[in-house]
């Protein structure tokens, strides 16, 4: 099988489990894909992560988050699409003044 065909299987089969294959299996992403993530923010709690992915998903970034550990449920980490990396950092500096006055500030970690 040449390098090009296994790629195209590769992604193939990828794309058909809903989430990239290194990302962890115990999160959910806000339903705007990529195919390479970056992460870009640990949160103290889900809800945090859930209100920045539903902000990401207006805007069209791709964004998915996880639980760092299953033994410690309290750290969220967030991951967004490569391609949309420079646009979700300009995101945060206008999105995360509003999640901090609503969650505090202990809610970046």
């Amino acid at each position: 099988m040449s390098n090009s065909t296994q790629s195209s299987c590769l992604r193939v089969h990828v794309q058909g489990l809903g989430r990239p294959i290194w990302l962890p299996p115990t999160g959910h992403g806000n339903h705007v894909p990529d195919t390479a993530w970056i992460a870009i923010l640990d949160l103290s709690c889900a809800e945090a992560a859930d209100d920045l992915l539903a902000e990401f998903a207006q805007r069209r970034v791709p964004a998915y988050t996880a639980p760092v550990r299953p033994t410690r449920p309290d750290t969220h980490r967030v991951w967004v699409g490569a391609g949309s990396y420079g646009t979700a950092v300009n995101l945060l500096v206008q999105i995360l003044p509003g999640l901090i006055s609503r969650r505090g500030q202990s809610v970046i970690r």
